[in-house]
């Protein structure tokens, strides 16, 4: 059994935020044995942020948050593949961990441009959530990026 196949086994059964926590770890450290971003890891992830057995249960965020680091492995195709996720899915997103972590996922580590198009559709599709403000996070997270960026410059 492969690592992901692991992986998917302990979080299907999974009960606890911790369980999320331990694998997004785990999930983590096998992305340091590579150079690239290896598309079955790819796969796993955008699986994890368009199954409802996946990301209705408490600590789904911890993928997105784990990942965020290794983006500079990523190649702009597939950071477009896991937006297309997180977009098509957040609307079903309940936890609110999970909905502020797409936003500053999608603030910090998107080309300026395509991050605040990307939000600005996430804002959209709060107005059908029952918590909002989310995207408005991400919106200033995205221009706090860009005011610190400038000043590192």
């Amino acid at each position: 059994m492969s690592n992901l196949e692991k992986y998917a086994k302990t979080l299907l059964g999974a009960d606890r935020e911790s369980i999320f926590e331990r694998v997004s770890n785990q999930y983590s450290d096998d992305l340091l044995d590579f150079g690239n971003f290896q598309e079955d890891y790819l796969d796993f992830l955008v699986s994890i942020y368009s199954k409802p057995e996946f990301f209705l249960k408490k600590g789904a965020y911890h993928f997105l948050a784990v990942v965020g680091v290794d983006t500079d492995i990523m190649s702009a195709e597939q950071l477009k593949t896991i937006a297309k996720a997180l977009i098509e899915n957040f609307i079903d997103y309940e936890d609110e961990m999970l909905c502020l972590t797409t936003c500053d996922f999608i603030a910090r580590y998107y080309p300026f441009d395509e991050a605040k198009k990307i939000l600005l559709m996430l804002k959209e599709i709060e107005k059908g959530k029952k918590e909002q403000g989310f995207a408005n996070d991400g919106l200033r997270i995205l221009n706090n990026e860009r005011i610190r960026a400038e000043k590192e410059e």
